[in-house]
């Protein structure tokens, strides 16, 4: 049965992707940013592994977007502290490629290239890796298989399905099961997804892990804090309420809510982040908000008695939320919220909107009082509203926040004992 899907998938399925792909990039410059340079991909992974040693132990890393890859890096900087790995990342997404930077413990990077066995045949070659870690949920099947017919160690980390994930649906199930069987072990997120992923795919090797993004965000954490990102004269003591990763379509709730808070609240001081800081974005919100006084972050060292700074930059959010008194997490009235841990980790309440069930700490913080769901701009209103009068309230449900995030710590230090056979 697994040959079969594998031919729909690498005869059908595949190749429609591709061609999608190549018709939507002729009308969006972001999806055709990320598609052609894979087809150089593999040529630049064999350039570069040319130069280095075949001394070290190499292990590939496959990470969706940004989001996924900041939740490996306490990974990355393990490896090569303990072990002294060469550590190659592939992106999927533009967002991962194009704003990486030069994080610690990570050697080299590059676009994933297309999902075909012959590409994962070569690149394998070439790479001979020691282990491929998939982060997430971002599982392509000729990758998979593919790793698996060269019998290299293949892991699921940080994975979760939700209680009506489409994985879960007949169709997508009885594909991926195939898929997923060729993983050594999926390392699920909490026991109520490891018991989803039993149920659903009862042949899989399946334990309960953790989340390594707990240990990111205690990281940054530390690195927010000896980092000066804002002017102090500008912070003194004002109330500084944070939205981060805001879509149009949380901002259709949240600007509203904002404009009647800066309206009553003297103290009150916003800061916004857009999930895609492009200019429109930007100065959509200069002008909702020009009665105010706006600031970019870039222009943020002539910061004066403007109340609202947008960050026209990605890679500073997880570091603005250290400034701020409550925050709110976009993306929960679009597609799924995005990382509630980030402001967590500070200790300050977390809203969000009702799309929340992707993110297992999201229905945790609403079930235990970290952090509250809201589902229009009154509601909104009335949460931050409470939290800016209310001083007791808002430490009590920020501690409950920062409580769960500091307790689920330690994910990384659990797969290193698990991979030691390998990396030693």
């Amino acid at each position: 049965m697994k040959k079969f899907w594998q031919i729909i998938y690498n005869y059908f399925t595949a190749p429609l992707i591709f061609i999608l792909a190549h018709l939507v990039s002729v009308f969006s410059r972001k999806v055709r940013n990320g598609v052609y340079p894979r087809y150089r991909s593999i040529n630049q992974v064999e350039a570069w592994i040319q130069k280095q040693p075949d001394t070290q132990k190499r292990v590939i890393f496959h990470a969706a977007s940004l989001g996924e890859f900041e939740h490996i890096r306490p990974l990355l900087e393990e490896f090569k502290s303990q072990y002294q790995t060469t550590n190659i990342v592939f992106f999927f997404s533009p967002s991962g490629y194009e704003h990486v930077g030069t994080p610690r413990g990570l050697d080299a990077y590059f676009y994933m290239p297309f999902d075909r066995p012959k590409n994962w045949n070569r690149l394998f070659n070439i790479i001979k890796p020691t282990m491929l870690i998939v982060a997430k949920h971002d599982v392509w099947p000729a990758q998979i298989w593919t790793a698996r017919h060269y019998a290299i160690p293949t892991f699921l980390i940080n994975a979760s399905l939700r209680e009506k994930s489409s994985r879960s649906k007949h169709l997508v199930k009885r594909f991926l099961k195939h898929v997923y069987r060729d993983f050594d072990y999926i390392y699920a997120i909490s026991e109520d997804d490891t018991r989803r992923f039993a149920t659903h795919y009862p042949r899989c090797r399946v334990e309960t892990m953790g989340d390594t993004k707990y240990d990111q965000v205690v990281v940054r954490k530390k690195q927010a804090k000896s980092v000066e990102l804002l002017p102090e004269s500008w912070i003194k003591e004002d109330w500084i309420f944070v939205g981060g990763s805001v879509w149009p379509e949380d901002t259709a709730h949240l600007f509203p809510a904002l404009v009647r808070l800066l309206e009553k609240k003297p103290q009150l001081k916003v800061i916004l982040v857009p999930h895609q800081p492009v200019e429109k974005a930007v100065k959509n919100i200069e002008e909702k908000f020009f009665q105010w006084g706006t600031k970019r972050f870039s222009q943020r060292e002539t910061l004066q008695t403007e109340r609202v700074l947008i960050v026209d930059a990605i890679g500073y959010l997880a570091g603005i939320y250290h400034y701020a008194k409550a925050a709110y997490v976009g993306g929960s009235f679009h597609q799924g919220v995005h990382n509630v841990m980030e402001p967590a980790i500070f200790g300050i309440p977390v809203l969000y909107g009702p799309v929340h069930t992707n993110s297992y700490e999201a229905i945790q913080f609403s079930e235990n009082n970290g952090g509250q769901v809201v589902t229009n701009a009154d509601e909104i209103y009335r949460a931050i509203g409470t939290l800016y009068e209310n001083e007791a309230q808002r430490q009590a449900v920020g501690l409950q926040a920062k409580q769960f995030a500091t307790r689920n710590t330690g994910a990384t230090e659990r797969l290193i004992v698990k991979w030691k056979h390998l990396l030693a």
